[in-house]
């Protein structure tokens, strides 16, 4: 009964890095389009 227990800890721990590893790879994903729009803007503008 107690080896269940402690499964379901490690399991919950384990769903919450893998939560906390995806939202920190969306917001590097969305961080790194960000400058790439606005370096081509500053780019066309210097441009024209």
């Amino acid at each position: 009964m107690i080896s269940y227990f402690i499964f379901f800890i490690i399991f919950t721990i384990l769903c919450f890095v893998i939560y906390i590893g995806y939202k920190a790879l969306k917001r590097g994903l969305d961080a790194k389009k960000i400058p790439k729009k606005t370096s081509n803007n500053l780019k066309n503008k210097k441009n024209n």
